[in-house]
């Protein structure tokens, strides 16, 4: 298991810090939790809903018991196009519905100091891996897909409730090859970190975490020193820096002393 996680955060304008939302998510300890469709990537999360065909619809009448058969045969198989739709359409507005963070495992990554930290003007965020619970995205050559007939056979007890649930995770987590450079996590924001929320709408959830969580800030290497003082004046005493230097060919993270 990986030590610690990594969030790169831009900075877009060093004379307007105090309205860079990267800054006040740090300085008000929280984070924001989005949803699928606020992502830049048009494929990241997109998931092909495989439709069940009638021949495998019937052949789980032998496996589902008692009252549950009838109400099967009267509903699925009778008007099993109509409900089917209504299935997919009901399982896009679930998976719009799924809230994550995403981190990663590298801080040593050019790319995306470029892409997500403003062109090194920005900062990492270091996270205690033990405190933020991320899985591994998945890197594929084509987008995720999600068989409906796992939900079919969860309703009539085949499967465990639970396996649809995880398939959906699993799902969110897929990302086509392009990205792997990013070498990403995903934490999702379930029941049990609820009591986290700080403010929910539409689009996104800003959710709170305690200090002791960031084992460091890693300054960018174009970090003005404007910015740079106008974090260390405003984070807890003792908190903990470090800074980006350029090697030849690459960079690396180092102690600030």
């Amino acid at each position: 298991m990986e030590s610690s996680f990594y969030k790169y955060c831009p900075i877009n304008d060093d004379k307007n810090l105090e309205n860079e939302y990267s800054l006040i998510n740090l300085l008000s300890n929280q984070v924001t939790f989005s949803r699928r469709k606020n992502f830049n990537d048009l494929f990241d999360s997109k998931v092909d809903f495989i439709k069940p065909t009638h021949k495998e619809l019937k052949a789980l009448i032998p496996q589902i018991k008692g009252k549950e058969k009838a109400l099967f045969k009267s509903v699925f198989l009778k008007n099993e196009n109509e409900f089917i739709n209504d299935i997919v359409e009901k399982l896009e507005k679930k998976f719009d519905e799924y809230l994550f963070y995403c981190v990663t495992d590298d801080p040593e990554n050019n790319l995306m100091w470029s892409h997500y930290a403003s062109s090194h003007r920005g900062f990492c965020i270091e996270w205690d891996s033990s405190m933020i619970k991320a899985e591994k995205v998945s890197y594929e050559s084509d987008i995720a897909s999600f068989k409906v007939i796992d939900l079919i056979k969860s309703r009539f007890n085949i499967i465990s409730n639970d396996e649809p649930a995880r398939n959906m995770w699993k799902a969110l987590r897929i990302k086509l090859k392009e990205w792997e450079y990013e070498s990403e996590y995903r934490l999702q924001l379930n029941d049990q970190k609820y009591y986290h929320v700080i403010e929910r709408n539409s689009n996104f959830v800003l959710v709170g975490y305690d200090l002791e969580w960031i084992k460091s800030i890693i300054f960018g290497y174009r970090m003005s020193e404007e910015s740079r003082q106008y974090v260390i004046s405003r984070m807890p005493k003792g908190t903990k820096y470090k800074e980006i230097v350029v090697d030849k060919s690459s960079v690396r993270v180092v102690d600030i002393n």
